[in-house]
């Protein structure tokens, strides 16, 4: 018998509670025809009297009874009505949550550009210092990024699946695994660094910077990728807002210590990778740990096991890896495809034996300043992209649940008009953007010390970036497909038309090079075109596939 201390719920909640118990039971058993199997079933949910008499019955036989007349409501409703439907329907988030998400993905790409364009350095880049020592510095940013670019392509994709399994062992062992790859690409990537600057005759000081920024690169990339996994993308602000913050002082408060500039840049630039690095690793490992808590606080007690282990079976390395092989090779080389043509301008840099110093490459400040200035195309495309394309997996599940068998052709003119959105607001959007910065190009391009040669660029790297970013849409649809395959054979093909194109147009100038790039998007975004155009044959049953 409950205690007479406790004091009865009061009589307006008690219907709502009588309602959620009611439906809590039809939910798990179906054709409950007896008040003995409601009060079994109360005992299995862990109502007991006490609960009982806290919302207002004397004990469970009572409170029985009471549910027992609203049983047979719940299990008649109305078939096809929403509330079958909603308790399976999939939340979908809304554009402004969807674009400060955007917003948060793209804001270290960003923030490093302002700190650019507004101090003449920033994390990973500098025009500040002398010549040979920002070809060094690019080098090993360029080097750094490519050698994480697959790396980050194939363990995001692993730790994803287990992670929405709840299966946090494995993803912490995805974790150090990528930890422990990451050291040994980066220490055979430094030795060969190492070989080819002894090869080609490098001052050791200039290796040194190298090797400085591409691990200062590769590492904190590398740390962040489990919260960009899970889109934790507040915790990504907040670390490189810290970072950049300690970039500033740290660079600034050195002067009166360290007044040679490089010397104090590279300073500075360590101190803030270490932070990063340390920021991005911490917040992975807690996140797997809130993920695991909430897990095992989401299951019904009942349900529970009384021991929980916390190893599971190992998956094969070997195979997870030729699973997400093509997109390895997508992310390699699409990093290549976009800066390729800049490491081509460095090796037909006219002032390569600048003081004396014979190096087989030499930033092209000239290139980069058009080059760099016409990529700002792809920030708002790639934004709008991700606000349009994030939630069509969650759409598409919800309208699965509306549509009959028969009605799957709805399907395929939904993925059909999602993808004209996507590619008319693209082209669109890209265009303005484009027109904008050729434009303005003659006026931004002597502020930032250019020369008509850099508007030139400027000009047919808008154009190219216009291409680029059909490219970019056709590519996020060719991925809710599910075939990477077609990702990694164009973006293979759009360097190997780079690199061969490249080379002809730079026996006519560096500054021909742009070309190249301009031919190398053209044809991956026809190549691109043509192969969404057949998925679109038939969108559901491809996309429905996927999950087979």
């Amino acid at each position: 018998m409950a205690s007479n201390t406790l004091q009865k719920g009061i009589s307006g909640d008690r219907s709502a509670f009588v309602h959620k118990v009611a439906r809590s039971i039809t939910e798990i058993q179906a054709n409950v025809n007896n008040v003995a199997d409601v009060l079994v079933f109360l005992e299995v949910l862990g109502y007991s009297d006490r609960t009982a008499f806290e919302n207002g019955y004397s004990d469970l036989r009572e409170l029985a009874r009471k549910v027992y007349d609203y049983v047979d409501f719940f299990e008649n409703l109305p078939a096809g009505g929403e509330e079958l439907k909603s308790p399976f329907l999939v939340p979908i988030a809304s554009v402004k949550r969807r674009l400060l998400e955007s917003l948060g993905f793209a804001f270290p790409g960003l923030a490093t550009l302002g700190l650019l364009y507004t101090f003449g350095f920033s994390l990973w880049l500098t025009w500040i210092l002398p010549l040979p020592v920002v070809t060094a510095n690019a080098i090993g940013v360029f080097f750094g990024a490519l050698i994480t670019e697959g790396h980050t392509q194939t363990y995001s994709r692993t730790l994803m699946f287990a992670y929405n399994q709840g299966n946090t062992s494995e993803s912490r062992r995805i974790l150090k695994r990528s930890y422990y790859a990451l050291g040994a690409i980066l220490a055979t990537c430094l030795v060969l660094l190492y070989g080819l600057s002894g090869v080609l005759g490098v001052p050791q000081q200039l290796f040194v910077i190298a090797a400085l920024a591409t691990a200062g690169m590769a590492v904190p990339r590398v740390c962040f990728m489990t919260l960009y996994t899970v889109r934790r993308i507040g915790l990504v602000v907040l670390c490189y807002s810290l970072g950049f913050a300690s970039l500033l002082l740290v660079y600034f408060a050195a002067a009166p210590l360290i007044p040679d500039t490089t010397i104090r840049y590279l300073a500075s630039l360590s101190v803030t990778s270490v932070l990063l690095a340390a920021t991005g690793a911490h917040y992975s490992r807690r996140v797997l740990l809130q993920r695991e808590a909430v897990a095992a606080g989401n299951i019904p007690h009942f349900f529970r096991s009384i021991s929980v282990s916390r190893k599971t079976i190992r998956p094969r390395f070997a195979v997870q890896f030729w699973e997400t092989l093509p997109y390895f090779l997508f992310g390699t080389f699409f990093f290549a495809l976009l800066f390729g043509d800049r490491i081509l301008s460095w090796a037909f840099n006219p002032l390569r034996g600048l003081d004396g110093v014979g190096l087989p490459l030499l930033f092209n400040t000239a290139y980069h300043i058009g080059a760099d200035l016409a990529m700002f195309i792809l920030f708002p495309v790639g934004l709008l992209q991700y606000v349009i394309i994030t939630p069509i997996f969650e759409q598409l599940s919800n309208l699965s649940l509306e549509l009959k068998v028969t009605e799957v052709h709805s399907v395929d003119r939904a993925m059909r008009k999602r993808y004209a959105v996507l590619q008319l607001a693209s082209l669109g959007l890209a265009g303005a953007a484009a027109l904008a910065i050729i434009t303005l190009g003659p006026t931004l391009t002597p502020t930032l010390v250019g020369s008509e040669v850099s508007v030139g660029i400027l000009r047919v790297a808008a154009i190219s970036n216009v291409f680029l970013s059909l490219y970019l849409g056709n590519s996020l649809f060719i991925m809710v497909f599910n075939r990477p395959r077609w990702l990694a054979i164009t973006a293979i093909l759009g360097v190997s038309i780079l690199g061969g194109s490249g080379l002809i147009f730079a026996q006519l100038g560096f500054e021909k090079i742009i070309y190249a790039y301009l031919v190398a998007s053209v044809s991956v975004a026809t190549l691109s075109f043509l192969a969404v155009g057949n998925f679109l044959k038939r969108p559901a049953s491809l996309f429905f596939s996927r999950f087979v």
